[in-house]
């Protein structure tokens, strides 16, 4: 979950409490306290979801074999790469290349080394995202299909006909 929705969810859970307290000094009682309760538990979901790790659920693992398993596609060799001392990354990219080997795909999990500290998520990377090879396109209709999001991003020494999964810290 980003950031900026976890603001809008305390924020949310604050004025719920403020208008509980304040707002309706004359409402009875047990809905002051469902207000008070409602505002709490919301503040207490937002910081419990943004500290979770990410996790494939065991839906979008089947979506995400299922899509690359229907494709017609050969068994490929996909690397999933993840960031060295980041064990969240690992753990995630273990999750895809465990889907992948369910499909009957070679996907393995490396790590890699933090060239780039500032990038989050998780990446689709080819030597052209404009025009991504077919290895890319099917990944990438793989990730839509299992509702996995997922960015393009461009490394002009790779092969033309090469596409990776790059795992960087969540957003």
């Amino acid at each position: 979950m980003a950031k900026r929705h976890i603001i809008a969810i305390i924020g949310g859970g604050e004025i719920v409490v403020g208008a509980a307290l304040n707002l309706w000094p004359a409402a009875p009682a047990w809905i002051s306290y469902a207000l008070m309760v409602f505002g709490v538990a919301t503040i207490a979901y937002a910081i419990y979801d943004w500290k979770r790790d990410r996790r494939l659920g065991w839906w979008q693992r089947r979506k995400l074999a299922n899509a690359l398993t229907l494709r017609n596609w050969p068994a490929a060799d996909a690397r999933v790469l993840f960031r060295s001392g980041c064990e969240e990354c690992e753990t995630y990219a273990k999750q895809i290349a465990q889907a992948l080997r369910v499909a009957g795909w070679n996907g393995e999990p490396y790590w890699t080394p933090d060239e780039f500290p500032g990038v989050t998520g998780l990446r689709i990377v080819t030597r052209d995202p404009s025009a991504p090879p077919p290895l890319g396109q099917v990944l990438a209709a793989a990730l839509t299909c299992a509702k996995v999001r997922f960015d393009w991003w461009a490394n002009v020494d790779m092969s033309p006909h090469q596409a990776d999964l790059h795992v960087y810290p969540k957003d």
